[in-house]
C-alpha cells in the first residue's frame, strides 16, 4: 500500500490541531486551561473569627482580585502538595514533566489571586504526562495572563 506523504502530513496536522497526536503508538490529547485575569470577591465572604476579638466585626468589600500566580498540585490544592517544575521558568514559560498514573488524586491546576490568598482550581484531565504554563503581563495595566497546556496519555 502506497501512502501519499502530503495526505499523511495533512492528517497529522489535523490531529494536532484538534488536540490529538500519535507518537510511537501512543495517543495523546492536549487540553488548554486559561486562568481568568480577575475574580470578584463578593461582600459577606466568610472570615473565620479565630483570633478576632468578640467586639470586632469583619468587613469584606466587593473586590476585584487580580491574577498573581499559578501552580500545579499533586492532588487537591487544599492538601498543599505543590509540584516543582521540571526546569526553571524561562521567558514566562514553566514546564512540569510528570509520570502518567503516578498521581492517584489527580493533577490540579491553580490560578492564584492576591498573592495566593484566593485560588481557583481545576483537576486536569487524567493521566497527565506534562503541563506547560505560559504567562505574560498584559497591557495597559500589567495584569497577568496564564495559559496551561497539558498533555494526557490516552493509551
Amino acid at each position: 500500500m502506497k501512502i501519499d506523504s502530503k495526505a499523511l502530513t495533512l492528517l497529522i496536522v489535523g490531529l494536532v490541531n484538534s488536540g490529538l497526536s500519535v507518537a510511537n503508538g501512543t495517543t495523546y490529547t492536549y487540553t488548554t486551561y486559561d486562568c481568568p485575569s480577575t475574580v470578584r470577591l463578593a461582600p459577606g465572604a466568610t472570615v473565620i473569627p479565630k483570633d478576632v476579638p468578640e467586639d470586632y466585626e469583619s468587613l469584606v468589600p466587593d473586590s476585584i482580585l487580580h491574577l498573581s500566580g499559578y501552580s500545579l498540585f499533586d492532588g487537591p490544592p487544599k492538601d498543599r502538595a505543590q509540584l516543582k517544575s521540571s526546569e526553571p521558568s524561562k521567558g514566562g514559560v514553566t514546564t512540569w514533566t510528570l509520570t502518567p498514573g503516578a498521581y492517584p488524586l489527580g493533577v490540579w491546576i491553580s490560578c492564584d489571586y492576591a498573592q495566593g490568598l484566593v485560588r481557583i482550581v481545576k483537576r486536569a484531565r487524567d493521566p497527565v504526562a506534562s503541563c506547560t504554563a505560559t504567562s505574560e503581563k498584559v497591557k495597559p495595566y500589567g495584569s497577568l495572563a496564564v495559559r496551561f497546556d497539558c498533555k494526557s496519555n490516552l493509551r
